[in-house]
């Protein structure tokens, strides 16, 4: 749709992009050796050719990965969509 306004044009947001993503997170204070596990296992799991094709059918693209970068991933996004809220004087109703 070539004459429809971007939402970045519509809004005046900069940099806008829209994507979901999902990640598994624990509660605080797990034990290190227990998240370990769990973040192998999972990765193990993703690599599996039967859930990738899957997934692939579904057209998700999986990035699995270690602790820190699912953690700086998640500040990243924090940081961004609170300037995001400030820059647009977002509020909740």
């Amino acid at each position: 749709m070539p004459d429809v306004p971007t939402i970045a044009e519509q809004t005046n947001v900069k940099d806008y992009s829209a994507y979901a993503w999902t990640i598994l997170v624990s509660p605080k204070g797990l034990q290190p050796q227990i998240l370990t596990k769990l973040n192998a296992t999972l990765n193990a799991v993703l690599v599996d050719p039967v859930i990738k094709e899957k997934m692939d059918k579904l057209g998700l693209t999986i990035l699995g990965g270690d602790i820190p970068t699912a953690q700086a991933f998640i500040a990243d996004e924090q940081a961004r969509y609170e300037t995001i809220i400030k820059e647009n004087h977002v509020t909740r109703q």
